[in-house]
């Protein structure tokens, strides 16, 4: 009763504490305005609005946006100047809510310390402070993901509301597409039994109810989780005529701005970007030490290893590469901040929490 009360009072008062957090992330920037990305997708917006058909063919263009032109088609009646103050007014918004959805996290994973300390790294990153600033597609499109990977951890058996918050995601970038259809397969127990078995090992249990799910419910997963990518297929049919305009569009501006593309770079440019491809095997190696299937020893190595590679080095490789490198400080906020609480055994045939640094 008392648990639930709490919720309760935490799940009203956490609107109010993002609000507040946007302002006080808008005063300590001092300065506020939207990017190249967001006011084309905004001015594109202004034109359905009076009926004109979005100039997609304007040289160097950005890719559409299918959500951030709805917003922009919403705003038409107001002034230029308004609807980017109200543009950039969600994107601290969106930035506040990453650091709450970030917080939340590492508290329902690792505990409060650890939530605290992820979402303190993530806000005082350079880039993320960047992105925020200047009203970025990516900050908004982040919250979705972070949002929906928040009700998946808390919800595991309920689907529909984490594909929703992926199909937003999706109408802003779209690798959340990517988040929908590998959700919807594990949603719908549609995995190899290899997979299977390592969800198993690591102690995921499998939802019953996947298995009593009529065609109907099946079906409404389905087109939810292919929702994002219908629309905006559709919306390029509808003002170019062709449904991959956005993807073409976008591989001939790379082409045009000489930008490094292809998966076959990774491994020789990624290392160069400050060594983000061992943030997912640092925050393996906490999910491990929490675990305690690691000795102690080992579990607060690998601990320490990752707290002081993932702060002390993060800085001047983000530094080199804003752009690329945000969702980056999520990562390593999140890795930090579970290193920071993490469980030892006390010898005592039970465990205990305690806190620990490491020098760089």
């Amino acid at each position: 009763m008392f648990r639930a009360h709490k919720l309760s009072v935490e799940r009203a008062l956490t609107p109010a504490a993002i609000l507040v957090l946007a302002a006080l992330l808008r005063v300590i920037a001092g300065v506020g305005f939207a990017n190249y990305d967001t006011l084309y997708a905004l001015a594109w917006g202004g034109q359905l609005s009076r009926g004109a058909t979005p100039a997609y063919e304007t040289a160097i263009a950005p890719t559409p946006h299918p959500l951030v032109e709805a917003i922009g088609f919403v705003l038409s009646p107001l002034s230029p100047r308004a609807i980017e103050d109200i543009a950039v007014a969600l994107g601290f918004i969106a930035l506040a809510g990453c650091g709450w959805v970030i917080y939340a996290l590492g508290t329902h994973w690792f505990g409060r310390a650890a939530g605290v300390l992820a979402a303190l790294i993530f806000l005082t990153r350079v880039p993320v402070l960047s992105y925020g600033v200047r009203a970025y597609i990516d900050i908004p499109y982040l919250l979705f993901v972070l949002w929906g990977l928040l009700l998946i951890a808390r919800t595991p058996h309920k689907p529909v509301a984490p594909l929703a918050l992926f199909a937003v995601a999706g109408l802003l970038r779209p690798e959340a597409w990517v988040f929908s259809g590998l959700y919807l397969l594990h949603a719908l127990d549609w995995m190899p039994a290899w997979t299977r078995r390592a969800l198993e090992r690591i102690g995921a249990a499998r939802d019953p109810a996947r298995a009593r799910r009529s065609r109907a419910e099946v079906l409404g997963l389905v087109l939810l989780a292919a929702s994002a990518p219908i629309v905006w297929l559709v919306s390029d049919l509808a003002v170019t005529g062709d449904a991959l305009w956005s993807l073409k569009n976008t591989r001939h501006t790379a082409h045009e701005l000489g930008r490094v593309t292809g998966i076959a770079n990774v491994p020789q440019y990624i290392p160069r970007r400050g060594e983000r491809s061992g943030s997912c095997s640092r925050c393996g190696g906490c999910a491990s030490a929490r675990s305690r299937r690691l000795p102690r020893d080992c579990s607060r190595w690998s601990c320490s290893r990752c707290s002081r590679r993932s702060v002390c080095r993060s800085i001047p490789a983000m530094r080199s590469s804003p752009r690329r490198s945000a969702a980056c400080s999520r990562a390593r906020g999140c890795s930090a901040g579970a290193c920071w609480r993490a469980r030892t055994d006390d010898g005592a045939g039970g465990s205990q929490r305690v806190l620990w640094s490491s020098s760089p």
